[in-house]
């Protein structure tokens, strides 16, 4: 399995070379496609522990350390939430379960009933915090079949949508798409001061 995340000591991908924007990622840099953090590349190796605590084997995302989880943006009783890294869509964020499953036919009633609310509470912070019309949600998982041993871990993406431009520090950022699918390869960057920006409004949001 490979994780993905990116950015200054955030969860890392295993495999920077052969990521894509659109797979199942954290970070999601062009290329590598990531969450958000840069644990170096690191292979898991033996018995870890997912984040509830649970002896899982041989997988990156059971064992995030603090340093992984600084963009973390909140955290409920099963979820995590992350910003990642890649901002194509500006407060693009990533849900992860905190215990080992491999897909959502595969949450609990009580994970179900907390997904829902957690996302109405992210889609309620994303607009009143950053002005978004609407967010894509997205469950992916195709990174981890590319492996000859798939071992999955749940989690979910999800890309606001603006019909308006969102102006960070004085930047201005335009959904270009808006209307029409998310761009898989969209270009453009946002500066490390936007993305610190973006992080703490949504955490200080979150968190009231």
């Amino acid at each position: 399995m490979r994780k993905h995340w990116n950015r200054r000591g955030r969860a890392a991908c295993r495999t920077a070379s052969s990521c894509r924007p659109d797979t199942d990622c954290l970070s999601g840099k062009k290329g590598t496609g990531c969450l958000t953090s840069t644990v170096s590349s690191r292979k898991t190796t033996g018995t870890s522990r997912d984040l509830q605590g649970n002896r899982m084997d041989n997988c990156d995302w059971c064992s995030l350390s603090e340093e992984d989880k600084q963009f973390q943006v909140y955290e409920s009783k099963s979820w995590a939430v992350f910003l990642s890294e890649e901002q194509d869509y500006i407060g693009r964020c990533i849900l992860v379960l905190k215990r080992h499953c491999d897909s959502l036919p595969g949450l609990t009633d009580d994970e179900w009933d907390e997904l829902r609310s957690l996302i109405c509470k992210i889609e309620a912070c994303l607009k009143a915090v950053l002005g978004a019309t609407l967010c894509n949600w997205s469950c992916l998982m195709n990174h981890f079949y590319k492996e000859p041993a798939p071992d999955p871990h749940l989690h979910i993406h999800v890309r606001p949508r603006y019909d308006k431009p969102v102006t960070i520090n004085g930047s201005t950022y335009i959904d270009n798409e808006f209307g029409h699918h998310y761009a898989l390869n969209k270009g453009g960057a946002v500066s490390d001061k936007d993305k610190e920006e973006v992080f703490h409004r949504l955490k200080e949001w979150l968190n009231r």
